[in-house]
């Protein structure tokens, strides 16, 4: 089974490195989805079979897409200053090819998306003032600071793959145009942009505690090294440290303060000992040989399980739209309420009691 790189390598492959992959994720319908990010639009959740194999991508770029036939007409004249005559195409989508007119040359067929987005014209023309190697690479360097090597590169035409090299990362595919365009390896765009995003959400959970000046993220599970002002360095999975923990001299594990305090107030109410971060740790449930759950509060005397849901964490469907991304985890609120209901009963079935309560529930009271 592939992995999670092995996907991005494949889609960055057929979708020319124009999305980020955030996640892959199983539905409940054993589906495959993907978690992307239209570097235009934002997140957007797809199909692994849609996006590989139909070659779907972000659905408010396909709407942009849907052109009519007067406002492609517009936007190709604009584009390529009126040099074609476009009164005998019979438009119909931009993946089905038209007839246009060469003033010079007479009539060709094209893509109706290769004639605007890749600024395709008449070849005829073209070959007369074909790009080659040695002048592409001079765009390139100029484009991209003599960023790559060009060794292996063999200009063909704008939308013909050739092979550039990324000093640090080695050998990616990409056509001429997006290259022109800005484009580069992907790999180094990833862990830039997947740097600068956890370093950024993190920021917003603990402020400016902590210096991650050292961190090199490769996936929310990998550690990476933070560095407490106060205590030094420590290591940290990056789900981790969004989802609230820090540095354990700090006492700052991966609990919630209001937590602790509620399972406190019952085991002085009720006179009773529940297992939670505070104490012994938090409690494990293994539920097969791959999964197991951590729960906030056990207690052994009664078999009583206790979760404090987090309205934020948990996607509490009084307070967030189920349909939009959490900004931290990049997942639908929906999903981690369903993930929060499905543990519960979960639990419930393996024959533990169990009580809840969510923040504002506790706030309230």
């Amino acid at each position: 089974m592939k992995d999670f790189n092995e996907w991005v390598n494949i889609c960055n492959q057929i979708h020319n490195g124009k999305y980020e992959y955030i996640k892959k994720y199983k539905k409940e319908n054993r589906k495959y989805f993907f978690i992307i990010n239209c570097k235009t639009h934002g997140l957007f959740e797809k199909n692994v079979y849609n996006h590989t194999t139909k070659k779907q991508g972000c659905p408010k770029c396909s709407k942009i897409n849907k052109l009519t036939k007067n406002i492609f007409i517009e936007r190709a004249n604009r584009i390529h200053n009126n040099k074609y005559d476009y009164t005998f195409i019979i438009y119909k989508n931009i993946d089905t090819k038209i007839k246009i007119k060469c003033i010079k040359h007479g009539f060709f067929l094209q893509l109706p998306k290769n004639h605007l987005y890749n600024k395709q014209g008449c070849p005829k023309c073209c070959k007369n003032k074909k790009t080659n190697t040695s002048e592409f690479i001079i765009k390139a360097n100029n484009i991209h600071s003599n960023k790559y090597e060009y060794l292996k590169t063999k200009y063909i035409k704008a939308n013909k793959k050739i092979i550039v090299t990324c000093k640090i990362h080695g050998e990616f595919n990409i056509t001429p145009n997006n290259h022109l365009n800005g484009y580069g390896c992907y790999r180094c765009s990833n862990i830039t942009k997947s740097n600068e995003d956890f370093i950024n959400n993190a920021k917003k959970i603990h402020g400016e505690l902590y210096d991650y000046s050292n961190v090199e993220y490769k996936s929310t599970r990998i550690t990476v090294t933070i560095l407490c002002k106060i205590h030094g360095e420590f290591k940290q999975k990056p789900n981790d440290h969004l989802s609230g923990c820090g540095c354990q001299k700090c006492g700052m594990g991966c609990f919630s303060k209001k937590s602790l305090e509620w399972l406190n107030n019952l085991m002085k109410k009720n006179n009773i000992f529940i297992q939670c971060a505070g104490n012994l740790g938090e409690y494990k449930i293994k539920v097969d040989n791959k999964k197991y759950y951590k729960v906030d509060g056990y207690c052994k005397e009664t078999n009583t399980i206790y979760e404090f849901n987090g309205d934020f964490w948990h996607g509490n469907p009084k307070y967030f739209k189920q349909d939009e991304f959490h900004p931290i985890i990049k997942k639908t609120y929906k999903l981690l309420y369903d993930n929060t209901i499905q543990k519960e009963k979960d639990l419930i079935n393996m024959g533990y009691n169990y009580i809840k309560i969510w923040e504002s529930e506790y706030i309230s009271i």
